[in-house]
């Protein structure tokens, strides 16, 4: 089962307890890294999170926007999922959607 690296767990838990537990139940399902927390207030209402792809020769690739696209609505499907269980507060919002270029962020909303 794929596990996140230590670098990864460190940017989650700068997260809100929503996006916590939304990418714990997330790399259950599909492998994937956190690249990074882009804001400075804690507890993080967004983070940057793309699919892993192993590569021997170079671990991380450059992937494309279509496999982008098939994470990101695996990811909104599992927080739809918890939201409407009553275990996540925030729904969530992807970067896609809103900026062609930011396909890997996501942020909780109100």
């Amino acid at each position: 089962m794929p596990m996140f690296t230590t670098r990864s767990l460190g940017y989650l838990m700068q997260c809100h307890e929503d996006l916590q537990l939304l990418f714990f139940e997330v790399v259950r399902g599909i492998d994937c890294v956190v690249i990074d927390v882009p804001q400075i207030e804690l507890p993080s209402m967004a983070i940057n999170v793309v699919p892993y792809e192993h590569d021997l020769e170079h671990n991380l690739t450059v992937l494309d926007k279509q496999r982008f696209c098939y994470f990101a609505g695996y990811v909104m499907g599992v927080a739809s999922r918890l939201h409407a269980e009553g275990k996540m507060l925030y729904r969530l919002r992807w970067g896609g959607e809103f900026v062609d270029d930011n396909l890997g962020f996501f942020e909780l909303k109100g």
